[in-house]
């Protein structure tokens, strides 16, 4: 399963919004087996790569909680077939969230100094997702934000005013 990142992500170079999709079980049998194992290396597969990463797990045996947590990191999905007759939906929601304009490259600029920011994305957004950043600061925070990254082939730089909340966590 790890295996197939670099192969994969080979054959993409040069794509604007390149997807890599996997079909299967999800249980990995050779190479790193474990999930924060295949965690590390998909993260480092897609460091600096437009990709998102798809599932679609097949059978009622899948490792559900495995491809949803490395569609969550590579920006994409995890859809599920457990029955064939599930086969032409699944595969057309699929084809629907490949298609779906995406925002990469993704930058946030503050111009302010943050201690351990958290982003909730990874340098990918599709049409409808939101991005939170939780951060701890001992500066103040500028009146905007701006939001710089790519969609179809193009720059995009958003400045949006800046919502603060303030709490002990």
């Amino acid at each position: 399963l790890g295996s197939m990142f670099e192969p994969a992500l080979e054959r993409l170079h040069g794509s604007e919004q390149p997807a890599i999709v996997y079909v299967g079980d999800g249980a990995p049998t050779s190479g790193e087996t474990s999930a924060d194992a295949l965690m590390d290396r998909m993260r480092r597969s897609l460091t600096g790569s437009r990709a998102r990463f798809f599932a679609v797990g097949v059978g009622s045996e899948a490792r559900h909680d495995l491809l949803g947590e490395l569609t969550r990191a590579g920006g994409g999905m995890e859809l599920r077939v457990d029955d064939p007759e599930q086969a032409t939906d699944e595969a057309l929601r699929l084809t629907s969230a490949i298609k779906t304009p995406t925002l990469t490259d993704v930058e946030v600029v503050l111009d302010s100094a943050l201690d351990q920011p958290f982003f909730s994305a990874t340098g990918k957004l599709s049409r409808g997702e939101e991005l939170v950043l939780l951060a701890r600061t001992h500066h103040a925070l500028p009146s905007k934000v701006t939001i710089k990254g790519r969609v179809a082939g193009q720059d995009f730089t958003r400045e949006y005013p800046l919502a603060v909340e303030a709490s002990v966590a």
